[in-house]
């Protein structure tokens, strides 16, 4: 499913994960704004769905630019999931991305998974 720049799919239903997969830029801009409507993406799409999301997991692997005013998307996103009770976690960060989380300490503020085997 597509909404502007937003690609997602519900991986599981019943538990309520979602995987939203970045873009190849966040430098802000348009991916910011696309990033603070995440939250009520399905809902919006899918008004008569059952689905609520649990879960928030985001796929990073094909990131190749970041700068900070993507990584103020990436905490204001965190911090509003974490307001609603949503857990949210990075999936498969590609090298840059690790790095730039490394250097900024994020890695120890955001939940890194390297698989989507056994979540939640």
């Amino acid at each position: 499913m597509e909404n502007t720049n937003i690609k997602y799919e519900i991986l599981d239903n019943s538990r309520g994960i979602a995987l939203v997969y970045a873009p190849e830029k966040l430098i802000g801009g348009r991916e910011a704004f696309d990033f603070a409507s995440i939250t009520n993406l399905h809902a919006q799409l899918n008004p008569h769905s059952e689905f609520t999301l649990q879960q928030l997991i985001l796929d990073l692997s094909k990131v190749i630019a970041l700068n900070s005013s993507g990584l103020g998307s990436l905490v204001a996103l965190h911090r509003e999931l974490t307001a609603k009770n949503i857990d949210f976690a990075i999936f498969n960060p590609s090298a840059k991305v690790q790095e730039i989380l490394k250097i900024t300490r994020l890695d120890q503020v955001f939940k890194i998974v390297d698989s989507l085997d056994n979540l939640k």
